[in-house]
């Protein structure tokens, strides 16, 4: 990964870079330029010098008095440090301070020289091939009748100019390396303010990142980043708001979601279960926060996991009864959709669950009922039909068994009546509870139990069953007595029938906070466990055989359930085989009238 670098750095060592190459190229354009300024301050003080020396030495030239031209040159020189050189149109030396005189030395292919003789002032630099050192000449031609009569040179060595040049450079490089270092500073300076900025919104975006969207991101210090700033704050109040508003729509669709009664999942096409609510996790068995989201993981029926298939590769809805086996047994009617994005493109599955145990439930015991109705009817029918046949036969002529199979006929027909009864009891009693028209009235409790006791005093009597009356006095309810007398009259001839002989049987009233329970305690032989829960059903009976010897109808604890209910209350059972048994029916302590 290529290795970024800071925005200071970015800023510093490209101005440090650009400073040296500016440093350097300014330094060797001062240097050329300077050089070439002293050059010609040089050069034109040099002929002036030259000129002045051809005045004070002219005669000496001119008549060729050399021993005397040679000694005043010498004065003029050693004055000065300038060497002096006069030469003949020929190019021929005649007097220099710097060479012996009378020596032969001839220059006229010297530059400088060139120029001079053709008439004009000549400069160069070059070496003198006599001293074997650089030096700078200014040469002037002097003229008679515009003849050149002789030309005067004059020269310094260049070292006297290197060392004008080193003076003056040190104060110029010091210069441009303080202005340099002004400059990379306030660059060091500016990008250190640059970055500050930055790492600041650096901060921000880092918080902005965490959830903070409330933090607000400082303005800098320069246009730019307070622009940016300000951009940055306006983006996450905005973001802020549409998460807000995302999870406030989130927040809703959980609510209506796990309010739902039905069971909703929706899961892609990578098998990640994307939504599920409360009553789907139910059905599954699973935790109200699973970590489990994976759809095989989650559904373990067969049937269930066929149908997401099938979606999965039909994208056709269908729907499905299923049986789900978790924390209890759930028949669940399954509609089963493709989830599809804003494309019409399938992306998943969606189920929806409806729980239809209890329908279910309630068919069967429909068709229970139905079986019971038609069994319990049916027998006593076909007895009648049965003895009816035979007086028709010859029976009749018989007094004795005639009047045998009348009474019969009889017995059988009160058990009809008795059926139909209570079969109308029950169906008026669900009548007025899905109306809600029971009348209800504060009514002594004791009252109504003695007038139930007083009614079965005389089948319990003919079994020596004593009938026991517990309830206080003073207990009082808003109740529907007729109801509860029937329920009593219910209870108590079930209490009778199966108490064996000898026995009692008690009824109490009990009061606690929120309830009462008026309950009848007998001491027979009990019911197992297993028959408790359907004990309230319709026609449901323990033991069928005994059930119809004692004349049993198989209604009347349905119609003490229903009679409980219709008062807000339920009914409930306690037995232990061999011990006895309690119903009570619970009712609410405070109930309020109702027409």
């Amino acid at each position: 990964m290529k290795k970024l670098r800071t925005l200071t750095w970015k800023f510093f060592v490209p101005n440090l870079l650009v400073f040296f190459l500016s440093f350097i190229t300014l330094s060797i354009y001062a240097h050329f330029i300077y050089k070439k300024t002293v050059l010609d301050h040089s050069f034109e003080h040099l002929e002036s010098y030259a000129r002045l020396v051809s005045f004070s030495v002219g005669d000496y030239a001119t008549k060729r008095n050399l021993k005397k031209l040679a000694r005043r040159l010498a004065k003029i020189s050693s004055d000065s440090g300038v060497r002096i050189t006069i030469i003949s149109p020929a190019g021929v030396v005649l007097a220099d301070t710097a060479i012996e005189p009378g020596k032969p030395v001839n220059l006229i292919d010297r530059p400088e020289v060139k120029s001079a003789l053709s008439g004009k002032n000549g400069h160069a630099t070059h070496i003198s091939f006599l001293l074997g050192d650089e030096m700078i000449y200014s040469a002037v031609p002097v003229k008679a009748n515009n003849r050149i009569l002789y030309v005067v040179r004059a020269s310094v060595p260049l070292t006297f100019l290197n060392e004008i040049m080193r003076e003056a450079a040190i104060p110029i490089i010091i210069s441009v390396i303080l202005i340099g270092l002004a400059v990379l500073l306030i660059s060091y300076y500016l990008a250190t303010l640059v970055t500050r900025s930055l790492d600041a919104i650096r901060r921000a975006a880092k918080k902005f990142a965490a959830g903070n969207l409330d933090f607000k991101v400082p303005p800098g210090n320069t246009y730019e980043t307070a622009l940016l700033a300000r951009v940055l704050n306006r983006m996450a109040q905005r973001l802020d708001e549409r998460i807000r508003t995302a999870n406030d729509q989130r927040n809703q669709l959980d609510a209506v979601l796990d309010s739902m009664v039905e069971g909703v999942i929706a899961v892609d096409k990578a098998d990640a279960i994307l939504i599920i609510n409360k009553a789907a996790l139910e059905f599954l068995g699973l935790e109200d926060n699973p970590a489990v989201l994976n759809f095989y993981e989650a559904v373990r029926s067969t049937e269930f996991r066929q149908l997401y298939e099938k979606i999965l590769k039909t994208e056709q809805s269908a729907e499905k009864v299923i049986t789900l086996h978790t924390t209890r047994e759930y028949v669940i009617q399954l509609h089963a959709s493709p989830l599809r994005d804003a494309d019409d493109r399938a992306i998943g599955v969606l189920f929806v669950f409806n729980d239809i145990t209890h329908l279910r439930r309630l068919e069967k015991i429909r068709s229970d009922f139905v079986a019971n109705v038609s069994h319990e009817l049916k027998t006593p029918i076909t007895s009648i039909k049965g003895f009816v046949e035979t007086l028709l036969a010859g029976a009749l002529n018989s007094p004795e068994d005639s009047r045998r199979f009348i009474e019969i006929i009889k017995n059988h027909t009160d058990r009809l009546n008795d059926i139909i009864d209570d079969l109308l009891s029950l169906s008026r009693i669900e009548q007025d509870q899905s109306a809600r028209r029971i009348e209800l009235k504060e009514t002594s409790i004791r009252e109504i139990v003695d007038s139930a006791i007083s009614l079965c005093s005389r089948q319990a009597a003919s079994r020596g069953i004593e009938l026991i009356n517990l309830v206080p006095a003073h207990a009082r309810a808003s109740v529907n007595s007729s109801l509860i007398q029937q329920a009593l009259l219910n209870l108590i001839d079930n209490a009778i029938k199966y108490s064996g002989r000898a026995g009692k049987v008690e009824i109490v009233w009990e009061e606690h906070e929120g309830e009462n329970l008026l309950s009848v305690k007998d001491y027979g032989r009990g019911i197992e466990r297993i028959h408790q829960s359907r004990i309230f059903e319709r026609f449901y009976r323990v033991d069928r055989g005994r059930s119809r010897q004692e004349g049993g109808t198989g209604l009347g604890l349905a119609i003490v359930k229903h009679i409980a209910a219709v008062h807000g209350g339920v009914a409930r059972v306690k037995s232990t085989p061999g011990q006895g048994s309690t119903f009570s029916i619970i009712l609410p302590a405070r109930m309020q009238d109702a027409a």
